[in-house]
């Protein structure tokens, strides 16, 4: 109840505080301008509604899709179990400075994890916003809640090598696991997805699946039931086509939306 309470007040001071700054200072950039109309119109509608507080009931919320070559669906008998905007960087190399016309190699991201779980269940169109709007500021230390969507963190998002995507959800506040996984799928971001200030393109749409973890890499109170998880509503990370005027590595700002599947009973 604490949270849901948080989340409402949350966006009411998100919203009072957008007011103020627009009058004080220059205009937000779009995206966020975009983001606070979306929370304006939630304040709004929960004002003229006599429900209850919002329950944060994750059974509603609704997995992003494309309207072109959508990922596949989550497997039966899952039901989300998380949901996280991560914010930070797709990390590339050019090892070869004789050859600018090669193609930058992805190597990982690394990337901090905010809780949007109840935002993911209560106000779905705020949270398709949100990536776009974290974007467009620098990217947050691992320490503060992100802005503008004031969400706390719930874990850290890193390759210990190119192709193991790592999640590692266990902080002090909660524990929903650490899981280590691998692509199943993957389908271009949809046209007019955010792009960084320099022109970066979204980075493409995935479905990962969980694999075990090496042995001994995870204590017993740090395993979590998730097996699958879907990176979607991407804003920036692409890489440049060629290696041209790039240093041997270099990173490119991103965010998206991680959702967490688990089987339907899972606590």
């Amino acid at each position: 109840m604490q949270f849901q309470l948080l989340l409402l007040s949350s966006l009411a001071a998100l919203a009072s505080s957008a007011a103020i700054r627009r009058r004080s200072e220059s205009p937000w950039p779009p995206a966020v301008q975009d983001f606070f109309a979306a929370v304006d119109l939630q304040l709004r509608t929960a004002k003229g509604s006599r429900s209850t507080v919002p329950k944060c009931d994750l059974s509603a919320a609704t997995l992003p899709t494309t309207t072109t070559s959508p990922l596949p669906p989550p497997s039966d008998g899952l039901s989300v179990y998380h949901v996280a905007i991560g914010r930070g960087t797709q990390n590339y190399t050019c090892p070869d400075p004789s050859n600018p016309s090669a193609a930058p190699t992805a190597v990982g991201a690394v990337a901090t994890l905010y809780n949007a779980s109840c935002i993911a269940a209560e106000h779905p169109t705020v949270l398709a916003r949100l990536p776009a709007a974290a974007l467009a500021f620098p990217t947050p230390n691992n320490q503060g809640n992100l802005f503008p969507g004031n969400l706390i963190i719930s874990g850290q998002h890193y390759f210990p090598d190119p192709k193991t995507p790592t999640f590692n959800l266990h902080t002090e506040a909660a524990n929903y696991g650490i899981y280590f996984a691998s692509k199943t799928a993957n389908t271009t971001a949809p046209e007019g997805s955010a792009t960084t200030a320099s022109g970066a393109a979204a980075v493409p749409w995935l479905k990962l699946a969980v694999q075990t973890p090496p042995a001994g890499a995870l204590d017993a109170d740090t395993r979590g039931g998730v097996q699958e998880i879907y990176r979607v509503n991407t804003a920036g990370g692409s890489a440049p086509k060629t290696c041209e005027g790039q240093p041997a590595t270099f990173q490119v700002e991103y965010a998206a939306e991680y959702w967490f599947f688990a089987p339907s009973e899972n606590p």
